[in-house]
């Protein structure tokens, strides 16, 4: 088996470098070959694969976590190649959202790699968003608010895990500010207030069941908005986040849809898959099984 891999050696907070000798050594055991490709900035990957000539390759494989991920899904769904392989993922960031519907264990990265060498194609959905005339895909989750802050807030807290989300999470809610929103739920208008909001493919953020209807195959996007509420009923609903329980209490709103459109009062900042892209307003479609992988 041939592949092109983008190997992030900064995810995980370095968690990913540390393991590279390792992960090129399972990858020979499997008899898996491979061109190498390591960014070296922000949305290099996206550059990199958008212009390669991907028909050579049996399998483009994103190794480093969910930022890693959503820079080689847009560089893959820009390629103008009439043949493309399918996408596989080795988790080696610090949350591993996206992948931990399909690894779930401690050492997930070695599991990944056999399933790449197993070479089992099945077909998800992408989410394409569009805001100020520009578009780009996530597959996992797009957050608002109070996940975009914890987001923010998170990221130099990687080196202690996944829990440095939860703790980001705790500290972000209380400087969230209530924002008015009028979200379009396949052309119903509903307008509403929130301090969170995501919309999903997948069920996950680090350790948050946050979406739990949530299906990659479904072909459609999962909305979840936190009303406006005190701060101790927010802080309550932390805890039933893990389990997915917090989307039956009253100040959670859940809709499914094929299309969203969001504006919001005041313009705020969305985190496609951890990252940053203009603020809203914004549309979202959800592409049905468009997307091959391995998995």
């Amino acid at each position: 088996m041939y592949i092109f891999l983008v190997y992030n050696n900064g995810a995980g907070n370095l968690k990913a470098k540390k393991l590279f000798n390792r992960v090129t050594e399972l990858l020979s055991i499997h008899e898996i070959t491979y061109d190498l490709f390591i960014p070296r900035y922000h949305k290099h990957a996206i550059d990199e694969v958008q212009y390669k000539e991907l028909s050579n390759y049996d399998a483009i494989i994103a190794a480093g976590g969910d930022g890693t991920i959503f820079e080689v899904v847009n560089g893959y769904m820009a390629n103008s190649c009439l043949t493309k392989p399918p996408l596989g993922f080795i988790p080696l960031g610090t949350g591993n959202a996206f992948t931990r519907e399909f690894f779930s264990d401690d050492k997930s990265w070695e599991k990944a790699i056999k399933v790449i060498a197993n070479n089992n194609i099945k077909y998800i959905d992408v989410m394409r968003a569009t805001n100020y005339k520009r578009s780009f895909y996530f597959v996992g989750v797009m957050g608002f608010g109070l996940l975009t802050l914890a987001t923010s807030m998170g990221t130099p807290l990687k080196k202690i895990g996944p829990l440095s989300y939860v703790i980001a999470g705790i500290f972000a809610l209380l400087l969230q500010k209530s924002i008015e929103l009028e979200l379009s739920i396949d052309n119903e208008i509903i307008k509403t207030t929130s301090l969170l909001l995501c919309c999903s493919n997948t069920q996950y953020i680090s350790n948050l069941l946050i979406a739990p209807k949530a299906s990659h195959q479904d072909g459609l996007i999962d909305v979840v908005n936190v009303k406006n509420m005190s701060r101790s009923k927010l802080l309550g609903l932390i805890p039933l986040a893990f389990s997915g329980k917090h989307v039956n209490r009253s100040e959670v709103e859940y809709y499914k849809a094929e299309r969203v459109a969001i504006v919001s009062k005041p313009k705020i900042i969305p985190s496609p898959d951890g990252e940053f892209v203009e603020k809203t307003p914004i549309s979202i479609e959800c592409l049905k099984q468009i997307l091959p992988v391995l998995v």
